[in-house]
């Protein structure tokens, strides 16, 4: 009876130590190939979210260069006559309302001034600078086609003064203008498709323009679902950010004169600590963001966080350059796998010890 004992003893003791080594060694290598597969997933997640930016930027700026060149054109055939701004804004605002941009306008070499779109209220209008009084600008509420109404408002400004106008007189070719605030509503920021007017004698007779709004292009990216505490944001290589899906405006107010006018934000200074972090740990992989012409992807940290990164460099042909960076923290992406590691554990360790309690019980029946 003793060695029968015995021998229960030399099977169950190796088991009971077998065990336990099995069942950590198969939560080991389920953390592991878990933690593989989410990492694969992330780059998938990083890549697709980065094309989809990528998509909406292309097909949001391509529009206001298309349409610039249609009314280039239209002026050039003489459908569009720069010195006729009741027709012009009848076109105007059909164009706003078809296509969706911010605003489209023209501004002549005389002064004179016609555009059509959303005012800094929010209300579509139809809005005129004529001669002689080239310094005020009336504002038209307009009917179902366009025709002029009411006067909404007439406030003391000159638009050509904008850089919509002074910077395509100065370059002299279809190109993009530098984000800037809206003359008559200094909280708004824009950037215009502008192109000068030249006729066919060569004589320069004005600029067409077509205004995007930056509220607009971080409309979509807050729309975008990258991940429960994802980010996505636009910027220049200069480090001013262009949008955010944040909820955090990538701008600040400072008084200006009787108003307000809106003053840019470097990424360095912005109050959502991710994007932050994420422009500050960019800044050590590339000291120079211009060198930045090829999408890159990597991992990091941030505030003590494992993040993962992807850049992407955004041109055209119109003299853009932006870097549109989706940033994703590790733990978005890790999920549930700590909790299956504890399940294997667990369930591993309940067989382990309901196996020894058997082999002792067994034993003591002898």
């Amino acid at each position: 009876m003793a060695r029968a004992r015995s021998l229960r003893d030399l099977l169950v003791l190796p088991l009971a130590v077998a065990l336990p080594v099995a069942i950590g060694a198969i939560g080991y290598v389920t953390y592991t190939s878990a933690a593989r597969s989410v990492a694969v997933l992330g780059n998938r997640l990083l890549m697709e979210t980065a094309l989809r930016v990528n998509q909406h930027l292309t097909q949001y700026l391509t529009l206001p260069h298309q349409l610039t060149e249609l009314n280039l054109k239209a002026a050039d055939q003489g459908i569009l006559v720069p010195t006729d701004l009741t027709t012009m804004g009848r076109v105007f605002w059909a164009q706003q309302q078809i296509f969706q941009v911010s605003y489209v306008n023209f501004g002549g070499v005389n002064r004179e001034f016609i555009g059509a779109g959303v005012n800094p209220g929010g209300k579509v209008t139809i809005d005129e600078v004529k001669a002689p009084d080239v310094g005020r600008l009336v504002s038209y509420q307009a009917d179902a086609v366009g025709n002029r109404l009411a006067v909404d408002e007439a406030i003391p400004v000159t638009p050509l003064d904008a850089e919509w106008y002074t910077e395509a007189v100065k370059w002299q070719e279809p190109r993009w203008t530098s984000i800037y605030a809206w003359n008559d509503d200094r909280r708004v920021l824009a950037i215009s498709a502008s192109a000068p007017y030249v006729d066919r004698q060569g004589k320069f007779l004005g600029v067409f323009g077509v205004d995007l709004l930056l509220e607009d292009i971080a409309r979509f990216l807050g729309s975008l679902e990258v991940s429960p505490n994802g980010r996505v944001f636009v910027m220049e290589p200069s480090g001013l950010l262009v949008a955010s899906s944040g909820s955090l405006p990538v701008y600040r107010l400072q008084p200006d004169g009787a108003g307000q006018a809106a003053v840019r934000l470097a990424v360095s200074d912005y109050g959502d600590p991710l994007i932050r972090g994420t422009g500050q740990m960019l800044a050590v992989q590339y000291p120079d963001w211009e060198n930045i012409v090829a999408p890159a992807q990597f991992q990091g940290q941030v505030a003590g966080e494992t993040v993962l990164v992807r850049v992407t460099p955004f041109t055209d042909p119109y003299g853009l350059h932006w870097l549109a960076v989706v940033v994703v923290p590790a733990r978005d992406l890790m999920g549930s796998i700590p909790q299956i590691w504890a399940v294997a554990v667990g369930v591993g360790s309940l067989t382990t010890g309901l196996a020894v309690v058997l082999g002792w019980a067994s034993r003591r029946s002898d």
